[in-house]
Protein backbone atom coordinates (compact mmCIF):
# COMPACT_ATOMS: atom_id res chain seq x y z
CA UNK A 1 0.00 0.00 0.00
CA UNK A 2 2.99 2.58 0.73
CA UNK A 3 4.47 2.08 -2.16
CA UNK A 4 1.32 2.28 -3.83
CA UNK A 5 0.77 5.58 -2.79
CA UNK A 6 4.09 6.80 -3.17
CA UNK A 7 3.73 6.41 -6.51
CA UNK A 8 1.02 8.36 -6.91
CA UNK A 9 1.87 10.85 -4.31
CA UNK A 10 3.73 14.37 -4.62
CA UNK A 11 4.81 13.51 -0.79
CA UNK A 12 4.64 10.90 1.35
CA UNK A 13 6.79 10.38 4.88
CA UNK A 14 7.09 6.70 5.65
CA UNK A 15 7.84 6.24 10.12
CA UNK A 16 9.71 3.36 10.46
CA UNK A 17 10.74 3.90 14.06
CA UNK A 18 13.75 4.58 15.77
CA UNK A 19 14.15 1.21 16.72
CA UNK A 20 13.79 -0.16 13.39
CA UNK A 21 15.25 3.14 10.97
CA UNK A 22 18.70 0.93 11.07
CA UNK A 23 18.27 -0.68 7.69
CA UNK A 24 17.08 2.50 5.74
CA UNK A 25 20.27 4.19 4.23
CA UNK A 26 18.87 7.49 3.20
CA UNK A 27 16.65 9.83 4.14
CA UNK A 28 14.75 9.56 0.51
CA UNK A 29 14.59 5.87 -0.16
CA UNK A 30 12.86 3.40 -2.71
CA UNK A 31 10.02 1.63 -2.43
CA UNK A 32 9.37 -1.17 -4.40
CA UNK A 33 6.13 -3.80 -4.63
CA UNK A 34 6.01 -6.92 -6.78
CA UNK A 35 2.54 -7.41 -7.20
CA UNK A 36 -0.23 -8.52 -10.05
CA UNK A 37 -0.88 -5.18 -10.54
CA UNK A 38 2.60 -4.96 -12.07
CA UNK A 39 6.14 -3.75 -10.65
CA UNK A 40 5.73 -0.13 -9.01
CA UNK A 41 9.04 1.88 -7.63
CA UNK A 42 8.43 4.89 -6.07
CA UNK A 43 10.57 7.10 -3.89
CA UNK A 44 9.23 8.25 0.29
CA UNK A 45 10.73 10.34 2.99
CA UNK A 46 11.78 7.72 5.45
CA UNK A 47 11.61 9.55 9.31
CA UNK A 48 11.69 8.07 12.66
CA UNK A 49 9.62 10.42 14.06
CA UNK A 50 7.07 12.28 12.47
CA UNK A 51 6.91 15.96 13.87
CA UNK A 52 5.09 17.80 10.76
CA UNK A 53 1.38 18.05 9.98
CA UNK A 54 0.02 14.62 8.29
CA UNK A 55 -3.38 15.20 6.36
CA UNK A 56 -3.85 11.16 6.59
CA UNK A 57 -2.06 9.24 9.43
CA UNK A 58 -2.06 5.58 8.08
CA UNK A 59 -1.17 3.01 10.57
CA UNK A 60 0.19 -0.41 9.33
CA UNK A 61 1.98 -1.84 12.10
CA UNK A 62 1.03 -5.27 14.02
CA UNK A 63 -1.02 -4.56 17.51
CA UNK A 64 1.86 -5.27 19.55
CA UNK A 65 4.30 -2.61 17.67
CA UNK A 66 1.24 0.28 18.24
CA UNK A 67 2.10 1.85 21.63
CA UNK A 68 6.05 2.34 20.38
CA UNK A 69 4.69 3.40 17.18
CA UNK A 70 2.57 6.67 19.17
CA UNK A 71 5.77 7.02 20.61
CA UNK A 72 7.62 8.18 18.02
CA UNK A 73 4.51 10.70 17.13
CA UNK A 74 5.20 13.56 19.23
CA UNK A 75 1.96 15.18 21.02
CA UNK A 76 1.73 18.51 19.27
CA UNK A 77 1.63 16.71 15.68
CA UNK A 78 -1.52 17.81 13.80
CA UNK A 79 -3.07 14.88 12.48
CA UNK A 80 -6.24 15.55 10.65
CA UNK A 81 -7.63 11.84 9.77
CA UNK A 82 -6.34 8.42 11.56
CA UNK A 83 -6.52 5.16 9.57
CA UNK A 84 -5.48 2.11 11.02
CA UNK A 85 -5.32 -1.18 9.15
CA UNK A 86 -4.55 -3.46 12.60
CA UNK A 87 -6.31 -6.41 12.94
CA UNK A 88 -8.67 -6.90 15.86
CA UNK A 89 -10.97 -4.10 17.67
CA UNK A 90 -9.38 -2.43 20.38
CA UNK A 91 -6.63 -0.42 18.90
CA UNK A 92 -9.60 1.82 17.94
CA UNK A 93 -10.47 3.10 21.05
CA UNK A 94 -6.36 3.81 22.06
CA UNK A 95 -6.51 5.64 19.04
CA UNK A 96 -9.67 7.66 19.74
CA UNK A 97 -7.90 8.83 22.81
CA UNK A 98 -5.17 9.85 21.77
CA UNK A 99 -6.18 11.55 18.64
CA UNK A 100 -10.12 12.05 18.84
CA UNK A 101 -13.31 10.10 18.24
CA UNK A 102 -14.14 11.62 14.22
CA UNK A 103 -10.04 11.58 13.56
CA UNK A 104 -9.80 7.85 13.44
CA UNK A 105 -11.39 6.61 10.49
CA UNK A 106 -11.25 2.10 11.24
CA UNK A 107 -10.02 0.27 8.02
CA UNK A 108 -9.42 -3.38 7.74
CA UNK A 109 -7.00 -4.74 4.65
CA UNK A 110 -7.19 -8.44 3.04
CA UNK A 111 -4.13 -9.84 0.94
CA UNK A 112 -1.38 -11.81 1.24
CA UNK A 113 1.52 -9.02 1.76
CA UNK A 114 5.12 -10.28 2.63
CA UNK A 115 8.19 -7.38 3.15
CA UNK A 116 11.71 -9.08 1.47
CA UNK A 117 13.93 -6.29 2.37
CA UNK A 118 13.92 -2.73 3.48
CA UNK A 119 11.37 -0.93 1.33
CA UNK A 120 10.91 -4.14 -0.91
CA UNK A 121 7.51 -5.92 -1.09
CA UNK A 122 6.06 -8.76 -2.42
CA UNK A 123 1.82 -8.91 -3.02
CA UNK A 124 1.47 -12.72 -4.20
CA UNK A 125 -1.97 -13.39 -3.54
CA UNK A 126 -4.73 -12.51 -6.65
CA UNK A 127 -6.61 -10.03 -4.84
CA UNK A 128 -6.06 -6.90 -2.65
CA UNK A 129 -9.24 -5.65 -0.68
CA UNK A 130 -9.63 -2.34 1.36
CA UNK A 131 -12.56 -1.75 4.23
CA UNK A 132 -13.16 1.55 5.68
CA UNK A 133 -15.59 3.18 7.46
CA UNK A 134 -18.19 5.59 6.16
CA UNK A 135 -16.96 7.90 8.20
CA UNK A 136 -14.28 8.96 6.16
CA UNK A 137 -15.85 8.86 2.73
CA UNK A 138 -15.46 12.44 2.32
CA UNK A 139 -11.50 12.93 3.55
CA UNK A 140 -10.43 9.89 2.00
CA UNK A 141 -12.16 10.00 -1.24
CA UNK A 142 -8.84 11.20 -2.97
CA UNK A 143 -6.81 8.14 -1.74
CA UNK A 144 -9.44 6.01 -2.30
CA UNK A 145 -9.60 6.44 -5.94
CA UNK A 146 -6.26 6.32 -6.29
CA UNK A 147 -5.84 2.85 -4.81
CA UNK A 148 -8.46 2.07 -6.75
CA UNK A 149 -6.53 2.84 -10.43
CA UNK A 150 -3.63 0.47 -8.71
CA UNK A 151 -6.90 -2.39 -8.63
CA UNK A 152 -7.20 -2.25 -5.17
CA UNK A 153 -10.97 -3.08 -4.21
CA UNK A 154 -11.86 -0.33 -1.70
CA UNK A 155 -15.56 -0.01 0.23
CA UNK A 156 -16.69 2.29 2.34
CA UNK A 157 -18.78 -0.14 5.22
CA UNK A 158 -21.14 2.11 7.17
CA UNK A 159 -21.29 -0.08 10.50
CA UNK A 160 -17.96 0.51 11.97
CA UNK A 161 -18.48 -2.91 14.27
CA UNK A 162 -19.30 -4.79 11.07
CA UNK A 163 -16.77 -3.22 9.78
CA UNK A 164 -13.66 -4.50 12.20
CA UNK A 165 -15.47 -8.00 13.23
CA UNK A 166 -15.78 -9.25 9.94
CA UNK A 167 -12.17 -9.42 9.25
CA UNK A 168 -11.97 -10.86 12.91
CA UNK A 169 -14.13 -13.75 12.50
CA UNK A 170 -12.60 -15.14 9.60
CA UNK A 171 -8.87 -14.36 10.57
CA UNK A 172 -8.66 -15.30 14.74
CA UNK A 173 -10.25 -18.98 13.87
CA UNK A 174 -7.85 -19.68 11.05
CA UNK A 175 -4.80 -18.34 12.12
CA UNK A 176 -5.77 -20.46 15.74
CA UNK A 177 -6.64 -23.80 13.81
CA UNK A 178 -3.71 -23.70 11.63
CA UNK A 179 -1.31 -22.73 13.89
CA UNK A 180 -2.54 -25.50 16.12
CA UNK A 181 -2.78 -28.27 13.31
CA UNK A 182 0.72 -27.03 12.10
CA UNK A 183 -1.08 -27.32 8.65
CA UNK A 184 -2.75 -24.88 5.99
CA UNK A 185 -5.79 -24.29 5.56
CA UNK A 186 -6.34 -27.69 3.47
CA UNK A 187 -4.82 -29.99 6.24
CA UNK A 188 -7.15 -28.67 9.17
CA UNK A 189 -10.19 -29.11 6.77
CA UNK A 190 -9.08 -32.53 5.55
CA UNK A 191 -9.10 -33.55 9.58
CA UNK A 192 -12.93 -33.53 10.48
CA UNK A 193 -12.22 -33.25 14.39
CA UNK A 194 -9.84 -30.04 13.45
CA UNK A 195 -12.71 -28.92 10.86
CA UNK A 196 -15.22 -29.22 13.81
CA UNK A 197 -13.26 -26.86 16.40
CA UNK A 198 -12.61 -24.16 13.28
CA UNK A 199 -16.46 -24.13 13.29
CA UNK A 200 -17.04 -24.05 16.91
CA UNK A 201 -14.57 -20.97 16.47
CA UNK A 202 -15.89 -19.40 14.45
CA UNK A 203 -19.19 -19.41 15.59
CA UNK A 204 -18.53 -18.45 19.09
CA UNK A 205 -16.34 -15.47 17.53
CA UNK A 206 -19.62 -14.73 15.48
CA UNK A 207 -21.40 -14.69 18.64
CA UNK A 208 -18.88 -12.44 20.40
CA UNK A 209 -19.05 -9.97 17.21
CA UNK A 210 -22.72 -9.82 17.31
CA UNK A 211 -22.96 -9.15 21.53
CA UNK A 212 -20.66 -6.08 19.97
CA UNK A 213 -23.30 -4.95 17.55
CA UNK A 214 -22.22 -6.48 14.34
CA UNK A 215 -23.50 -7.91 11.65
CA UNK A 216 -21.78 -11.23 11.33
CA UNK A 217 -22.55 -14.96 10.14
CA UNK A 218 -20.19 -17.85 10.41
CA UNK A 219 -21.43 -19.02 6.80
CA UNK A 220 -19.36 -16.40 5.08
CA UNK A 221 -16.08 -17.29 7.23
CA UNK A 222 -16.39 -20.81 6.41
CA UNK A 223 -17.37 -20.44 2.91
CA UNK A 224 -14.09 -18.65 2.16
CA UNK A 225 -11.86 -20.54 3.78
CA UNK A 226 -13.87 -23.64 2.31
CA UNK A 227 -12.37 -22.13 -1.50
CA UNK A 228 -8.98 -20.72 -0.43
CA UNK A 229 -5.94 -22.63 -1.91
CA UNK A 230 -5.41 -25.58 0.22
CA UNK A 231 -1.94 -24.16 0.82
CA UNK A 232 -3.12 -21.15 2.41
CA UNK A 233 -1.51 -20.65 5.36
CA UNK A 234 -1.21 -17.40 8.20
CA UNK A 235 1.77 -15.98 9.43
CA UNK A 236 1.06 -16.70 13.04
CA UNK A 237 1.72 -20.30 12.04
CA UNK A 238 5.18 -19.37 10.17
CA UNK A 239 6.48 -17.47 13.53
CA UNK A 240 5.37 -19.79 16.72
Amino acid sequence: MAASRAAISRRLSFGVGSESVAPWTAASTELSLNSKYGNITARATVVEALHEPLDVLWIAVKATQLDSALREIPDDTKVSTVVPLLNGVDHVQVLRDRFGHDEVVPATIAGEMERTAPGKYVHPSPFLRMNLAASGRERLAHPVEQFKRFGIECNFIDNEQTLLWSKMVFLAPFALSSTAADKPVGGVLSDPSRKKLLEDCIAEACEAARANGAEVHSELPMKLLSSSPPEKSTANRHEK
